[in-house]
């Protein structure tokens, strides 16, 4: 049974505002389009690139997580507690996650300088030169994906999905801080 929505990426802001009107909403066509565009959009790039990291015996959350240690490097190990908030990944599924990229020599975990009871967790050299090897073939590919936006365009659309992205993580904070405040006034 078909939804009424065009496949893929057909759908358009003026067929969306017909859509909308048709069921009697009352919301903005441009940023419905935006949201379903990036939903399915991301949806399709993640099983892609699953596909394509299963080569490698890693996830797409692997991948962040290497991706993450790598940038946070030069600031040295980085605590579980925090690893697993920025990943909002539960203690249990990061640490099984961890075993893993562990096993594969990708990452180091030792005890926390100052507190034994707690971990801290960084990336280790073959960690880095794999997702150097990584970065280079995956990235080849992406640009064959890519080879329809033009050099012009492609910096223009990563300049306003920085944007979005940045103005979402606000959002987030905002929303956590007034979760936060609600709840210790209860």
């Amino acid at each position: 049974m078909g939804t009424g929505l065009p496949p893929k990426s057909h759908l358009t802001v003026p067929m969306l505002e017909g859509i909308i009107k048709q069921v009697g909403g009352d919301v903005d066509a441009e940023t419905s389009f935006l949201y379903i565009t990036l939903r399915d959009l991301g949806r399709r790039i993640a099983a892609l690139a699953d596909e394509w990291l299963a080569e490698y015996g890693i996830t797409e959350r692997m991948l962040g997580i290497l991706f993450k240690l790598y940038v946070h490097r030069a600031r040295g190990p980085i605590s579980f507690d925090q690893l697993a908030a920025r990943e909002k990944m539960p203690p249990a599924t990061l640490t099984v996650t961890l075993d893993v990229l562990e096993g594969n020599g990708y990452i180091r975990r030792k005890p926390h300088a100052t507190d034994g009871r707690r971990k801290v967790v960084s990336i280790s050299v073959r960690g880095r030169r794999f997702l150097h090897a990584l970065f280079e073939h995956h990235g080849r590919r992406l640009e064959e994906v890519f080879t329809f936006v033009d050099k012009s365009d492609r910096a223009q659309l990563a300049a306003l999905l920085t944007r979005v992205s940045q103005a979402f993580d606000a959002w987030e904070d905002r929303a956590e801080a007034s979760r936060r405040t609600g709840a210790k006034g209860a």
